[in-house]
């Protein structure tokens, strides 16, 4: 069942969950929020420390700058990105990444002029004709905040990170 719930003039999709799991739930409230946010508002809330991105169980920086230019073009281009798990830390108040790190660190160091995207830093695409900095921090991030207990957030982060399995790469050629 969704409820859709107002909160600071967005509108959040709540996902009401029956989970027969015991994830060691430390309250009856078992939903995750299904919302959108702009690059700008990710970049704003990851430099801000709303959104903590390096947490304990995520691993290094592992996108070379080839990878972390495609996490730009496919934002240029319209070509949807992957959600982002985030852990909502009701101990801290802050949003923890468990899914999209590597996507984060890219738009972070493309923002901080550390990652040239067709042949220009960011700051070089300020006076573009294209208005590319507007365009870029307008683009919707599907992000998915989860809640719950320790436990359950480490089997989230367990089951993102193991149950895909890579195309070969004559499937990526089909």
């Amino acid at each position: 069942q969704f409820i859709q719930e107002e909160v600071t003039g967005v509108f959040i999709l709540l996902l009401e969950t029956n989970n027969t799991e015991d994830f060691g739930t430390e309250s009856s409230s078992n939903e995750e929020r299904i919302n959108n946010m702009t690059v700008k508002e990710l970049y704003e809330k990851v430099e801000n420390g709303d959104i903590i991105s390096d947490i304990e169980l995520q691993r290094a920086i592992v996108y070379d700058d080839e990878k972390q230019s495609l996490v730009i073009d496919s934002l240029d281009h319209d070509i949807p990105l992957p959600a982002f798990y985030m852990w909502d830390n009701k101990e801290t108040g802050k949003l923890e990444v468990l899914d999209g790190k590597q996507r984060i660190e890219a738009i972070k160091k493309f923002k901080h002029n550390n990652l040239k995207y067709q042949g220009k830093i960011w700051k070089a695409f300020a006076d573009d004709a294209t208005n590319f900095q507007q365009r870029f921090d307008s683009k919707e991030l599907t992000i998915i905040i989860c809640v719950g207990s320790e436990e359950k957030k480490r089997e989230i982060f367990k089951r993102i990170n193991t149950l895909g399995v890579p195309l070969s790469k004559y499937e990526v050629l089909n």
